[in-house]
């Protein structure tokens, strides 16, 4: 599922996960008008409307990628891009979908693996892992 814009990724990730439409998610969304993209709250209240048990693990954020192992049933991540020395981007949050094996990135074009992803420079902000034997893994 592709972004439409540059902070619905959280809304796709929703979508991917609860195997709902984008419409039923836009309706769970407690703050559907906002600008600003989901907060990991927002999110967690999305996946409970939805049906779904979703729990966050919270990492440090200085936890690259790289070394990185998810927590089993691991089902979503909020990942931030790792600036390089001088860059004056400021760090932008993302969330991408995760099924065991690939990552489901709303701003890619089609899922890669999880070692391909690895070597991505972002860091781990956030686990999200289902809590229960509901339906969850990306689509």
């Amino acid at each position: 599922m592709k972004q439409w814009n540059e902070v619905d990724c959280g809304h796709c990730v929703a979508a991917m996960v609860s195997r709902k439409s984008r419409e039923l998610v836009n309706e769970a969304d407690p703050k559907p008008h906002s600008s600003k993209g989901l907060t990991t709250k927002e999110l967690l209240m999305i996946f409970s409307r939805l049906g779904l048990r979703v729990g966050m693990i919270k990492a440090s954020g200085k936890l690259h990628l790289r070394n990185a192992e998810p927590p089993e049933k691991c089902c979503a991540m909020l990942v931030r891009r790792f600036p390089r020395k001088g860059s004056k981007t400021p760090p932008v949050g993302h969330y991408v979908a995760f099924d065991g094996k690939r990552v489901y990135d709303p701003g890619a074009k089609r899922p890669v693996s999880w070692s391909a992803y690895r070597k991505r420079r972002w860091k781990i902000v956030r686990w999200f892992v289902l809590c229960g034997s509901e339906p969850g893994r990306p689509r």
